[in-house]
C-alpha cells in the first residue's frame, strides 16, 4: 500500500510485511495471499513482489 493508499507492488510501500508475518506466525498462520488490483505491467508486478517476498527473513 502506498501513503495515498493505492495499491504498489508488495515490499514497495508502507506495510511492514516482516512484522506482519512474524504476528501472523504466532498466531498460526501458514498462507497468505497477496494481491495488486491495477497493475500497468501485470507480470514485472508479480516478479517483483515475489523477488521481495522471497528474500523476507522473519
Amino acid at each position: 500500500m502506498a501513503p495515498n493508499g493505492d495499491f504498489v507492488d508488495v515490499g514497495s510501500g508502507i506495510l511492514d510485511f516482516p512484522a506482519m508475518f512474524d504476528t501472523a506466525r504466532q498466531g498460526g498462520v501458514r498462507q497468505w495471499l497477496v494481491e495488486h488490483d491495477t497493475p500497468a505491467d501485470p507480470f514485472a508486478s508479480a516478479r517483483a513482489s515475489y523477488r521481495y517476498l522471497s528474500r523476507l527473513r522473519y
